[in-house]
């Protein structure tokens, strides 16, 4: 988890969006979190998710399990 200062952040905006295709980076204020930089892949599953009920982890596992068992999934439709 990465975390930046939000003067950090301001003094390295090119650093925190590079940092953020690849894991959320935590801004702090005085100490506290305030907000959370994501990559817009990130952001647009995790509203999908939202919107669907489904926790990002299942969503993934899911979408997991049918590339790797296609076959067997379209077979059982049958």
């Amino acid at each position: 988890m990465a975390t930046l200062s939000a003067a950090e952040a301001k003094a390295r905006f090119s650093d925190l969006l590079d940092a953020a295709r690849s894991e959320p980076v935590y801004i702090e204020e005085d100490g506290r979190s305030v907000a959370v930089v994501v990559s817009a892949q990130e952001f647009e599953a995790l509203k999908a998710a939202a919107r669907s009920g489904i926790s990002p982890g299942v969503r993934e596992a899911l979408q997991e399990s049918l590339s790797a068992n296609a076959a067997v999934y379209r077979a059982l439709a049958k």
